[in-house]
């Protein structure tokens, strides 16, 4: 889950209190319900879409989208995330000049109520199914394992129904309902990268614990130094550069 506020009521808190007003009042109106002769506008899914997906399954949905005339692999489809994120590493991979990103920081706020600042804000056109949509997108510079997550509002947008089971987004377009399935092995690699990624980063934690416990008091290294000079540390480095290697195909 990623927060940012709503662009639909601002960062006051008097704004945020009326647009929860409007929430409530809008849990009195009747319920409408879809007329008969339109059932073939409705979007569903069919068991038979599943395919040879693995079931039970906890893969994520991740699809590829064409960013900017290139094809950009490991896009998450984040249904708890209120904005689109695009990550610093992808931009420089997709040729992107931090000089084109809007210099407007705001805050993030994760599950863990941990807050981290936006580096900026990037409009770039983004293609689905032939679908063309100027997106905006948070810039932020951290290390993961997507290239970039798409969150509700893009999905609110496009009028788009996910569906994590069958791996797949379906939207309509003006002739009919578009898909886009996910990619089983980019979700299984993502997995597999999240997994090395959280084992590099906990062996980070704990060596500067170490360091210090073993550091004798005459010594005036800082841990940042033996961190650096270390061959471990190096050698995890290059992994967790490995790992978070984000898959931008041009």
């Amino acid at each position: 889950m990623i927060i940012e506020g709503s662009q639909f009521c601002g960062d006051m808190v008097s704004s945020i209190k009326a647009y929860q007003q409007k929430a409530e009042a809008s849990e009195n109106w009747p319920t409408w319900s879809l007329p008969s002769d339109n059932q073939n506008n409705s979007i569903t899914f069919e068991d038979e879409e599943v395919g040879e997906i693995d079931q039970p399954h906890c893969d994520p949905l991740i699809i590829h989208l064409i960013i900017k005339d290139l094809e950009v692999a490991r896009v998450l489809i984040d249904t708890g995330s209120t904005i689109n994120i695009i990550f610093r590493d992808t931009l420089r991979r997709m040729n992107i000049k931090l000089k084109e990103v809007v210099p407007t920081q705001k805050p993030l706020t994760g599950f863990s109520g941990v807050t981290e600042m936006t580096l900026g804000s990037i409009k770039l056109p983004v293609m689905a199914k032939e679908v063309m949509k100027i997106v905006d997108f948070a810039v932020i510079d951290y290390a993961a394992i997507y290239n970039v997550i798409m969150g509700t509002l893009w999905l609110n947008t496009k009028k788009a129904v996910p569906s994590t089971y069958h791996l797949g987004i379906k939207f309509p377009t003006q002739n009919e309902t578009a898909v886009i399935w996910g990619s089983r092995k980019q979700s299984r690699l993502c997995l597999l990268a999240e997994h090395k990624l959280r084992q590099i980063m906990t062996t980070l934690m704990v060596k500067p614990k170490r360091a210090k416990t073993t550091q004798p008091p005459t010594e005036n290294v800082s841990q940042k130094d033996d961190l650096k000079s270390s061959p471990q540390a190096t050698a995890l480095n290059e992994e967790s550069k490995k790992t978070s290697e984000p898959n931008v195909t041009i």
